[in-house]
């Protein structure tokens, strides 16, 4: 983990893990994603403000469920951690009506150049959405929330039409692998849920499966090491057991593309140890992926370490590599 990404997770854990959720999601997408929009007028930023390419095929966005059909067209995303309040929801209007002004106003100018016979219709305006861990019927009523479960589903809510918004509440979402994704920005036993489906779906040779696996460990870390330090909220509790599951199986992974790579490499050069070749491949790259996620690179001071952590078991090897410090393992394996 890099500094810039462990000072991000350090100041807001939720916020920016969130951001980073969507920016790994859409990176197969065409289109464009902006983290931290920055709204003129005003120091106010959108949290991701993503804009499809117009090459984009519906088709595209399939693979991410219901997320895929709300960002198949230009939209803000914002996701609340704590319970939605109408002060979260009145600030979210305020970003939207502003990112919609600027694009008005040049349009306005452009159109008043053009003549008369090269007149465009309007393109459509960005919507907004608001992730919520959860929100509270008085406060969906407040704001003339209305369900949708027929065109979309349970959980899911539209502001008045003329308002472009809609909020879902991720604790109301069914268990359905359309809405997985979206689940995965909840907290408690709705994302231990949602983490343990995304495991058991998606295959390892799954590109996104990685991407997200890789973020989920990174935030693993995050929480380890704070622990050490500080007390964690019951809900970073909550959360550093759930994603203990993702370790658990981000390492077999690693372990697995280890053993076929040594038997692969055992096979090649004639020989019949190619089942102890994988496994020592595969622990190899437990331990450098490990070192390289939480320091960031492999350096000339890490690197010869990784020869002595290998006749470690894997359990010593595991708390080891997540618990102690860069100093401590320099200190204990560089000689």
């Amino acid at each position: 983990m890099t500094q810039a990404d462990q000072d991000n997770i350090t100041q807001q854990p939720y916020d920016q893990f969130s951001k980073q959720f969507f920016n790994e999601l859409f990176g197969a997408l065409k289109g464009e994603i902006k983290i931290n929009y920055e709204v003129h007028a005003e120091r106010r930023y959108v949290d991701v403000y993503w804009l499809p390419s117009p090459k984009a095929a519906k088709t595209d966005f399939q693979a991410l469920g219901l997320l895929g059909r709300m960002v198949s067209q230009s939209c803000l995303l914002e996701p609340f951690h704590s319970p939605l309040q109408p002060d979260d929801i009145n600030n979210c209007l305020l970003k939207l009506l502003m990112v919609q002004s600027v694009p008005e106003k040049k349009a306005e100018k452009a159109e008043k150049e053009k003549p008369k016979t090269d007149k465009q219709p309007k393109k459509p305006q960005p919507y907004l959405w608001i992730f919520a861990t959860s929100v509270s019927d008085a406060v969906l009523d407040d704001f003339g929330a209305k369900p949708q479960s027929a065109e979309w589903c349970e959980g899911i809510y539209c502001l008045p039409k003329a308002l472009n918004t809609g909020i879902v509440a991720i604790n109301r979402l069914p268990q359905t692998k359309d809405t997985l994704y979206l689940r995965m920005l909840g907290k408690g036993k709705v994302r231990q849920q949602a983490i343990k489906e995304f495991l058991a779906l998606f295959p390892q040779t799954e590109p996104l499966r990685q991407s997200v696996l890789d973020l989920l460990l990174k935030y693993r870390i995050y929480l380890g090491e704070k622990e050490k330090q500080t007390a964690l909220s019951e809900d970073e509790k909550e959360l550093l057991m759930n994603l203990s599951l993702v370790y658990k199986t981000w390492k077999q992974d690693i372990l697995q593309q280890g053993m076929q790579l040594g038997q692969q490499q055992g096979r090649q050069e004639g020989r019949q140890e190619g089942r102890q070749e994988g496994r020592s491949e595969g622990q190899r790259i437990l331990v450098e992926n490990l070192l390289t996620f939480r320091f960031s690179k492999l350096d000339e001071e890490l690197s010869p370490i990784v020869e002595r952590l290998l006749p470690l078991q894997p359990e010593e090897l595991s708390r080891i590599l997540l618990q102690a410090s860069r100093e401590e393992l320099v200190a204990k394996f560089s000689h």
